[in-house]
């Protein structure tokens, strides 16, 4: 008979409530001790059991539980045995009578075609609450010629076992068997397509029966990966699915049951904070390769049908997916950028994106909102010096987070640009004092990185001294544990890493660069510590809005609080009078910072891809790729990038036309509208000499030829 233990430990999963056993009492003497043990289900406590052994105890108060949830379900009475003398240490037998009447339902004759019978057992294993195990009963014949004979065990009943010169071809005319007998004697078994799929108990999804059809929907979709892994090594192809999507993975055993000369392992597979179904096995490694197949089949399942409905998470369905209960908002957020990502990119060819650094910004409308995506972006490259435009149209910096926020800059625009003044309640902005715009209270802007950001947040090993932080405690405790730490850092050109900048006075130039010199590029930890000063929205935005300001950060792996806190912020109040001399509205902001629970944090190795993502919410569904090291679409044409300089100022110009900006307008240069930003210049001008007083180094920009380019060349 099945442990009981184990199958209420399987209902209470399936139910997502959590199954606990209590001592209630333990009495007698030290020879002859009595155990009072009782099951509680989600706080629900069942009739307790005594015997003289925990383990006897438990079993009994298992099964006791188990025929109050089945009474219930049937509306039967079913009564409670006694609990056993003390002599006893076997568990309770089963109660014959009613509950052997209750595997007799009326038969369904329709018979379903075309699917694996190995994933309708399953199925039909799950819905049922049973496990299913697929047992070798015996191995025969020579080396060359083998016959292997498989049985099927589905919760305590067993059927006729078959033959055959493979384990996997017997083991589907076991399940075949199985089947049709089930056909016959089950009103629970799946008779049509359409039940293939749908969620088992307590909303967990059912192994999809993949047909053929289905399998070449999802090669199509980019899943032929995992279809490759599906039929060779499952348990490789979970754990790269999982590291793919920036989750985490485990295979965790559950039960083991039976004697010593037949032992039972249950394995189920765990991504991200969601559980998949169980399966047992004779052997651990079996059981893991099974429970990586079954969750592989319900994610192949899920992916195919999003692609072939063509389905993109909205902000609701997103907001329905997220661990709302057992995550902390860093998990949330991590998590809603990563099913954005997957969403949008589910048609992109997956060679594409490579081994991606990811980057979202996240909005949020008050603390229990569970936030909309708003920008990603992906990419660690810079683009090569010859590849820089007179005409601002090319994408210098092509890193996850820099693209995050251009496309955050395109999302602002695209808000302003929709405002109505008449409806003002419907906007994100509202008025300010000084005539401008701000962001209005209550919407706060979330960055996530799926990884440290290149430059001084990254400068760490694991023999960092840095002090555990309580829990709870958002206080920044920044580390300096040598000189190099704080300074400013460039990328290399055209690869990956960064290098410190020079103590001399550097200014690059166009003739100088084109005739070989290195172009610099500042790191993104320095890019993120001047958007703490300077705000998201730029110099030209500035001409309409207050500064606006990230409320959190949230990184994937490569995390130490001292270090971030450090290369976002923290370096800056070294100084304790540059908060005071920044001209109003901008500040020193020091955002919450923190790193996610569910992710994997295994280093990733080897490169990445040279193509950039990019998508901003005002783009509905279509995400646009680049060639990060040309800086433009990726593609024979090298068509012009939406979040180039050129671009963006379009949209600059619009908004102009638009508030009747004609001062603006006139002005003939993209740097000469930048440098219009008469508050904004200020702050940067005392960012860059703080910078210096510190002995960080000096701000590398580009060449002034590349901003110096016209409104009707953009």
């Amino acid at each position: 008979a099945k442990n009981p233990v184990s199958g209420l430990m399987e209902y209470a999963q399936g139910s997502s409530l959590h199954c606990q056993f209590l001592l209630l009492a333990q009495t007698g003497p030290s020879h002859d001790p009595r155990f009072k043990m009782q099951a509680s289900i989600g706080g629900r406590r069942f009739p307790p059991a005594e015997a003289n052994s925990k383990k006897t105890a438990k079993k009994e108060a298992a099964t006791n539980a188990l025929k109050v949830l089945l009474s219930e379900m049937l509306g039967e009475d079913i009564s409670l045995p006694p609990s056993p003398p003390p002599a006893e240490c076997s568990p309770t037998p089963e109660v014959p009578g009613p509950q052997d009447e209750v595997r007799s339902p009326p038969p369904v004759p329709v018979a379903p075609a075309g699917k694996n019978p190995v994933c309708m057992l399953m199925e039909y294993a799950q819905k049922s609450g049973n496990t299913c195990e697929f047992q070798l009963v015996a191995q025969c014949g020579p080396p060359h010629d083998p016959r292997f004979t498989i049985m099927v065990k589905l919760g305590d009943d067993t059927f006729p076992p078959a033959t055959a010169n493979s384990k996997k071809l017997a083991k589907t005319l076991a399940a075949e068997a199985a089947v049709l007998l089930l056909l016959g004697t089950s009103p629970h078994f799946p008779g049509k397509a359409s039940d293939c799929g749908v969620e088992g108990p307590g909303g967990q999804p059912a192994i999809p029966c993949l047909t053929q059809l289905d399998l070449e929907a999802a090669q199509a979709a980019g899943l032929g990966e995992l279809i490759v892994y599906l039929n060779k090594n499952p348990i490789g192809g979970l754990l790269e699915y999982a590291r793919s999507k920036g989750f985490a993975a485990e295979l965790k055993m559950i039960e083991q049951s039976g004697p010593p000369h037949d032992p039972r392992f249950t394995y189920q597979a765990k991504v991200g904070g969601r559980w998949f179904p169980a399966v047992s096995s004779s052997s651990k490694k079996q059981a893991k390769q099974e429970a990586a197949d079954a969750a592989l089949r319900v994610l192949i399942g899920e992916g195919e049908r999003a692609a072939r409905t063509r389905e993109l998470c909205s902000e609701v369905s997103l907001s329905l997916c997220l661990p709302v209960t057992g995550g902390t908002m860093h998990d949330q957020i991590a998590m809603l950028s990563h099913q954005s990502f997957n969403s949008l990119t589910a048609r992109v060819q997956y060679s594409l994106l490579g081994r991606k650094i990811l980057a979202a910004i996240i909005m949020k409308r008050g603390d229990e909102d569970l936030g909309v995506t708003v920008s990603l972006g992906t990419g660690n490259r810079c683009v090569k010096g010859e590849e820089l435009s007179l005409k601002g149209e090319t994408v210098n910096d092509c890193h996850a987070e820099i693209i995050a926020r251009r496309g955050f800059i395109r999302f602002l625009y695209s808000e302003l640009l929709k405002r109505d003044p008449l409806s003002p309640d419907s906007s994100l902005f509202v008025p300010a004092a000084d005539g401008r715009l701000q962001i209005r209270p209550g919407i706060t802007f979330h960055l996530y990185i799926s990884t440290a950001p290149c430059g001084d947040g990254a400068l760490f090993d694991k023999s960092c001294s840095e002090p555990p932080t309580k829990d709870g405690d958002e206080t920044h405790h920044p580390l300096f544990e040598n000189p190099k730490q704080g300074k400013l850092r460039t990328k290399v050109e055209n690869g990956e890493g960064t290098i410190p900048v020079e103590s001399s006075d550097i200014v690059p130039t166009w003739d100088g660069i084109q005739h070989g010199e290195r172009l610099r590029t500042m790191s993104c930890s320095d890019k993120i510590l001047r958007w703490n000063v300077l705000g998201l929205q730029g110099a030209m935005l500035s001409h309409f809005l207050h500064p606006v300001y990230l409320s959190s950060i949230t990184l994937g792996y490569l995390y130490s609080h001292g270090h971030l806190a450090r290369a976002v912020c923290c370096r800056m109040s070294r100084c304790g009078e540059f908060a005071k001399e920044l001209p109003y509205p901008f500040t020193l902001n020091h955002p919450q910072i923190g790193r996610v629970s569910v992710y994997d944090s295994m280093r990733q190795t080897g490169k990445t891809k040279e193509s950039s993502v990019n998508w901003s919410l005002a783009d509905g569904t279509d995400v646009e790729i680049l060639d990060g090291t040309k800086g433009k679409v990726d593609g024979p044409q090298l068509d012009v990038s939406r979040v180039s300089k050129s671009n963006m100022y379009k949209l600059f110009r619009q908004l102009c036309a638009k508030c009747q900006r004609h001062d603006l307008l006139a002005l003939p240069f993209y740097s000469d509208t930048k440098a219009a930003a008469a508050h904004f210049q200020n702050a940067r001008t005392l960012f860059f000499k703080a910078l210096e007083h510190m002995n960080y180094g000096n701000w590398i920009q580009k060449p002034l030829e590349e901003k110096s380019f016209l409104a009707t060349e953009a």
